[in-house]
């Protein structure tokens, strides 16, 4: 008798593990199921940017080779600018620091 009883709370005991993973085990696919639906938005909308992008260059392309010339000048004409100054700084820093030299050495 003593072990039918036995038996009988290791039956409940187990019956109520049962239903409490299965509870934790639903919970766990809900939030599964939610988090793989957004990763499937998200990854629509790269793709949709993937695709305009795509576009983008494509265009781009298309005004270089047909006005790849005033584009040219016009970046080389900014690059020239953007080099003197660069050349104007160094050679501001490189006479200062001849400067401090000789006073350091006075």
């Amino acid at each position: 008798m003593d072990t039918l009883i036995q038996a009988d709370i290791f039956f409940f005991i187990t019956a109520i593990a049962v239903v409490v993973l299965s509870i934790g085990a639903g919970i766990v696919i809900y939030y599964l199921v939610r988090i793989l639906r957004r990763i499937d938005e998200i990854s629509a909308k790269v793709q949709g940017e993937t695709d305009e992008i795509v576009r983008d260059v494509k265009d781009f392309r298309e005004t270089m080779r047909s006005e790849g010339i005033k584009v040219k000048t016009v970046l080389d004409m900014f690059l020239g600018f953007i080099k003197k100054a660069k050349n104007v700084k160094q050679k501001k820093v490189i006479s200062k620091l001849a400067k401090l030299k000789s006073d350091l050495i006075k």
